[in-house]
């Protein structure tokens, strides 16, 4: 499921943490925020309208439920944030906060995450 900007270009966008370092392809950029590609999201900055563009929010109770089921696939919280359309780091924060507050959904992935410093 691809998305395309929200702004003037109509780019399709990519998580902002794929392929990083990676050319793309013409037409496909990497998504910034607010649904916009980078360009788009500093046009409208300097525009002084980013307001016009709604902040793009999941409902944590969306969130933990979708992770249960791809967590019963056997996914990462990586592969999972990629698969609901989330930056990881997005995916990680809302997780990583439900987990704080007691939440019982939040349970660890099935399989081991190696991360590299």
């Amino acid at each position: 499921m691809s998305t395309r900007c929200r702004g003037v270009c109509g780019a399709v966008l990519v998580p902002a943490d794929s392929a990083a370092g990676v050319a793309l392809p013409t037409g496909v950029r990497r998504k910034k925020a607010r649904g916009l590609c980078g360009a788009c999201y500093m046009a409208s900055w300097r525009r002084e309208d980013l307001a016009e563009h709604a902040v793009q929010q999941r409902p944590r109770d969306d969130v933990l439920d979708d992770w249960l089921v791809l967590r019963g696939e056997g996914l990462s919280l990586r592969q999972a944030a990629a698969r609901l359309g989330m930056s990881f780091e997005a995916f990680e924060r809302a997780f990583y906060r439900a987990r704080g507050d007691g939440d019982e959904r939040a349970l660890p992935p099935l399989v081991s995450e190696v991360r590299c410093a």
